[in-house]
């Protein structure tokens, strides 16, 4: 991020239950962080009418809910580890046996 910072505005918010977060609502869903994050965004920068994310683990899947339910405010994404759900016969992440397959395969149809 130290990079980008000289060329652009870094934002690094964080999610509800998860770093420094003061909110106090539990993790129930992406959809819900998504949302967070879009309100966030609204409310701490108004005057910014879309922006780049970047998304890590959880912070991917939810990077790709803001897509899908406000995608006028997304110029860019980048995608990284996304979680996936554990292969519970070896212990492995496997993406195509996650549980949000679907959410996947929404995002990339939708800007296909």
């Amino acid at each position: 991020m130290i990079e980008l910072k000289e060329r652009a505005q870094v934002i690094a918010p964080s999610m509800r239950g998860f770093g420094y977060s003061s909110y106090k609502k539990p993790f129930k869903s992406y959809s819900e962080v998504a949302e967070d994050m879009y309100l966030f965004m609204k409310e701490e920068f108004p005057g910014v009418e879309s922006y780049y994310v970047f998304g890590h683990n959880i912070g991917g899947n939810v990077a790709m809910e803001l897509a899908i339910k406000h995608s006028e405010c997304i110029k860019g994404m980048v995608l990284l580890g996304l979680s996936s759900q554990a292969d519970k016969n070896n212990g492995m992440y496997d993406v195509r046996k996650s549980q949000n397959i679907e959410l996947y395969k929404k995002v990339l149809a939708y800007y296909q």
